[in-house]
């Protein structure tokens, strides 16, 4: 399934992962799909802020990336969930 077509991500508060060569960013919102949909949007138009999430889309691609649902929470949980995740997973991309 191509990263940019997120029909597995729900349109609720969550912690997400977007996935490429390896490695990971680790990020949360109150709407995972419509965040999501935006770095992929950012990223093909080359105006990501990460660099190097825009480093790796600009070499590998859109079909190299992949998105993941974590976790889904309350709004009021999310940062605490989003830094157990970076805590846990040490992403490359965050």
């Amino acid at each position: 399934m191509p990263a940019t077509s997120l029909p597995h991500l729900p349109s609720l508060p969550g912690v997400y992962e977007l996935a490429c060569a390896g490695r990971c960013y680790v990020g949360s919102s109150h709407n995972v799909k419509k965040r999501v949909a935006r770095h992929f949007a950012e990223l093909r138009n080359g105006t990501h802020p990460n660099a190097k999430l825009q480093a790796a889309y600009d070499k590998y691609g859109a079909g190299a990336f992949g998105s993941l649902l974590l976790l889904r929470c309350s709004v009021a949980d999310l940062l605490f969930y989003e830094q157990r995740a970076i805590d846990l997973t040490q992403p490359a991309f965050n």
